[in-house]
């Protein structure tokens, strides 16, 4: 249950790169980005996960365009705010594995911050999953890579 926290992760960040229509957008650049992920379990070591992944000026414009309210298998977001600036948004998922709870992300054009709250059940007893994520842009995305288009 609890690795189920993890692709959680993509599905809040993904919520929090969805910015209104009325909106610039997220203010990030384009380009090479390193990114972190620390998950906190009580009673366990933390898990940092460090990626690099590029990011293009569409796949910036196509996340503007998003709607992170629609629901993704059985989650769903609520109270969701957004800014140029960034993001904070509440959720819920249900079903076999029910979960919820919120997040925020702060964008600075060349990096990002931000952190999310997940309650849920291990084994019947209740599990608060604190996660933290941060990007830092390292460059420009490798000539010849897919996303480098």
């Amino acid at each position: 249950m609890i690795s189920r926290a993890l692709p959680i992760t993509t599905f809040l960040l993904a919520a929090a790169f969805g910015v209104p229509a009325s909106a610039q957008g997220p203010n990030m650049q384009p380009g090479l980005w390193e990114v972190t992920i620390r998950v906190e379990v009580p009673g366990r070591p933390a898990d940092v996960n460090t990626m690099r992944q590029c990011l293009t000026a569409e796949q910036v414009r196509q996340a503007a365009s998003a709607n992170p309210t629609t629901p993704q298998g059985d989650c769903t977001v609520s109270d969701y705010k957004a800014t140029a600036e960034g993001a904070s948004w509440k959720f819920e998922c249900r079903g076999e594995n029910p979960m919820s709870g919120s997040g925020s992300i702060a964008w600075q054009g060349a990096s990002y911050s931000g952190a999310s709250r997940v309650e849920m059940r291990d084994g019947g007893r209740p599990i608060v999953v604190n996660q933290t994520y941060s990007g830092v842009r390292v460059g420009d995305c490798p000539t010849g890579s897919p996303s480098a288009k």
